[in-house]
């Protein structure tokens, strides 16, 4: 929808981001802004502490998921021994 009183901004897209723009338009009357306005974009990145609230609660709800201790020291002797190619 278009609005000559509507502000608007001039934008630089890659050749790749234009193509991507283009093909997502439903008709070729429909304006970028409409397609811009459709997209869905993926939510705030997730932070340390939200990773770790959420290990927190699996170990809460279903400890058997996580490696314990025993099991990641296993691992980690595994990982460092030595082999005939080192």
């Amino acid at each position: 929808m278009y609005c000559p009183h509507m502000p608007r901004k001039t934008i630089t897209l890659d050749q790749d981001a234009y193509e991507k723009l283009k093909r997502a338009m439903r008709s070729p009357r429909e304006s970028f802004s409409s397609v811009v306005r459709r997209g869905r974009w993926a939510h705030e990145t997730t932070t340390g502490r939200e990773v770790l609230a959420a290990l927190e609660a699996l170990s809460r709800t279903h400890p058997e998921a996580l490696l314990g201790d025993d099991t990641l020291g296993d691992i980690e002797r595994r990982s460092t021994r030595s082999t005939v190619w080192a």
